[in-house]
């Protein structure tokens, strides 16, 4: 990849700052926000995009695989736990949150007349498969496990479960194709005997 002198001057000073401060990874692009620091663990070869922030409230955690890719202004949001498996990568804007302020289903809902902010905290786990690629805009959140190899269209909305090898797209996402390893390639659902 070539870059400009302000560019090379830049990636030189990103990749200083990633040797002494987020040594595992391969270059962490600044300006990066990560809250409760000591929460976030991350593998080998991580590599952030320009704005992105990781949040841990409390004793929460992130936990990244090795050679993840996260593009520009990704925000991951953990009340619990998200867990990213390796080799996944993010495209740009987008939200993963593991909680919710307030309860809106089942016994004791969460009022209109209490203030967002003074609701309890409705937190599940996000896990992430491993070959994952997730597309522009998308926010996933909630209680939700990602299969491996899933591909997410952009500005997707990702609320429930999704199948390994599957694409899915749309708000709510639906399942729009899955891999067929006997002809090795990607069909719409209901082709797969």
């Amino acid at each position: 990849m070539y870059y400009g002198l302000g560019e090379f001057v830049k990636h030189s000073i990103f990749l200083i700052y990633t040797k002494i401060m987020w040594p595992k990874a391969r270059l962490i692009r600044l300006p990066v926000y990560a809250r409760t620091r000591k929460n976030i663990h991350y593998g080998r070869g991580f590599t952030t995009g320009y704005a992105c922030r990781l949040a841990c409230v409390e004793d929460s955690k992130i936990i990244i695989g090795k050679n993840v890719t996260l593009g520009d202004y990704v925000q991951i949001q953990s009340s619990n736990e998200v867990v990213i498996g390796d080799n996944t990568l993010f495209a740009s804007k987008i939200f993963v949150g593991d909680s919710n302020h307030g309860f809106y289903s089942g016994r004791n809902q969460s009022s209109p007349d209490i203030p967002p902010n003074d609701r309890p905290l409705d937190s599940g786990k996000i896990i992430i498969g491993k070959n994952v690629w997730i597309g522009n805009g998308v926010t996933i959140a909630g209680n939700v496990r990602i299969g491996d190899g899933v591909i997410i269209g952009a500005n997707s909305v990702v609320t429930r479960n999704l199948d390994p090898e599957c694409i899915y797209a749309g708000i709510p996402a639906v399942k729009i194709k899955q891999w067929n390893p006997e002809t090795r390639a990607w069909e719409r659902p209901g082709k797969i005997d």
